[in-house]
């Protein structure tokens, strides 16, 4: 099997290296597009790019057909994100940045640039991030992995790979959603790049229509198997995105609001930073993450990491709770607690009055990993059985102050009890006999 996945490898590689030089316009035509700004751009054939080596100088809203929407490509020592287009039949490189689509704009500020502050990633990544463990990363990309790990091997035997090589040793791009003005590139460890057709907004967000690029209409089919389940090209040339802005979070939906695809986060580059070390040393060094991203709410799809070591429940919630960010109703809500979550009470504050009336608040640590502020009326105490003097082998018998079966002294004398009156019986009725 994993020679099977190593040759498709290999075959997907020579394709994909084929697609690259011939660009075939009977199985991909190319995607329209326009012109942005007065544009360099250079031959194609031309191997190392230089902004003095440009081959033609193209004016605004001039048009072009899109093949590959992103190359990495050194210019003048600096890595850049680049294009290849068609231009008056000859293919040419230009900068992704200064292509547009011929219908729509998306907003300003989701256009990535080189000075951005905070980038995209893909939601669960912060779920692995507060685990502090790359194994978690098989609970998303299990596909992936495998199918890495399954080459490395292949070449581990053949002795084209040192024998410690891992899955975890490959690059990746950890930077999950990146908006240009024609192109998005998106996905988890197996990203994708798309051409952008058409633009259309609407009240909370916009409807993209979008085309993949060449590479991506020449892979194979391992490779949407180990990536977002976008449609093959094969089946849908085109189709839509809509992305819903919810604060530091980017709902994507397939074809329809309905049909949940993908959530991304905004984090700060020290985010990304952290999953790179996490996944080369499997350690995260949580002090440098001082932003975590929230929805417009103050909710939070994942919490930052916390420190569990010494987490012991104390008590649990009696109903849904909200946890807020300080002791008051009208702070940012963290998250919802479902009913019966166990927590841990680590702070009281008998302080805060409500209408003159004292009402307790409790800062908890739930056994799920959130922190936050709630009402101490909210929580039902949990017995802690050493506390209570219950021996380790009785807790089946007495576990909380709530529960219904009887202590151990009087269940001694019940049955005591019982076996005295039995031991009457039995005396009174041996001397009728």
């Amino acid at each position: 099997m994993k020679r099977i996945l190593f040759s498709c490898t290999l075959m997907l590689a020579c394709y994909v290296l084929y697609a690259q030089n011939q660009w075939d316009e009977t199985f991909y035509p190319g995607v329209p597009l326009k012109i942005g700004v007065e544009s360099n751009i250079w031959d194609s054939k031309i191997v190392v790019l230089r902004e003095s080596n440009v081959t033609k100088i193209l004016n605004r809203n001039e048009r072009v057909i899109g093949g590959t929407a992103f190359l990495r490509i050194d210019v003048d020592g600096v890595i850049c994100d680049l294009a290849e287009i068609k231009y008056d039949g000859r293919k040419y490189y230009i900068y992704t940045s200064n292509l547009i689509p011929n219908n729509g704009r998306l907003p300003e500020n989701w256009i990535t640039s080189n000075n951005i502050q905070r980038k995209w990633i893909i939601s669960y990544y912060l779920d692995v991030l507060r685990s502090q463990n790359r194994d978690t990363f098989l609970n998303y990309e299990k596909q992936w992995i495998e199918f890495e790990t399954s080459k490395i091997e292949y070449s581990i035997s053949n002795n084209e790979a040192p024998l410690d090589d891992k899955w975890y040793d490959s690059r990746i791009y950890f930077e999950s959603l990146v908006f240009y003005n024609a192109v998005i590139i998106m996905g988890g460890f197996g990203r994708n790049d798309f051409f952008i057709t058409d633009i259309v907004s609407f009240d909370t967000g916009y409807k993209i229509s979008i085309i993949g690029d060449r590479w991506y209409a020449s892979s194979l089919d391992i490779w949407h198997e180990i990536s977002l389940p976008f449609p093959r090209y094969t089946d849908r040339q085109s189709f839509d995105l809509i992305f819903i802005p919810d604060g530091d979070y980017m709902d994507a939906y397939l074809d329809d609001p309905g049909n949940h695809f993908a959530t991304f986060a905004k984090v700060d580059v020290n985010v990304l930073e952290e999953l790179h070390m996490l996944m080369l040393n499997n350690t995260v060094d949580v002090s440098r993450i001082t932003f975590w991203p929230r929805r417009a709410d103050g909710s939070m799809d994942y919490p930052p990491p916390i420190n569990m070591s010494n987490y012991s429940s104390t008590h649990r919630t009696t109903d849904k709770l909200s946890l807020h960010d300080t002791a008051n109703n009208s702070a940012k809500i963290i998250t919802t607690l479902p009913k019966d979550t166990e927590v841990q009470v680590i702070e009281i504050d008998s302080s805060i009055k409500t209408g003159g009336i004292i009402t307790p608040w409790a800062k908890i640590i739930s056994n799920t990993g959130f922190s936050g502020w709630c009402l101490l009326d909210d929580l039902e105490e949990i017995m802690d059985p050493v506390v209570y003097g219950v021996a380790e082998g009785e807790i089946s018998v007495q576990k909380n102050k709530n529960n219904k079966s009887l202590p151990l002294p009087l269940l001694f004398a019940i049955i005591g009890g019982v076996a005295v009156i039995t031991g009457i019986v039995v005396v009174v009725l041996r001397k009728k006999k």
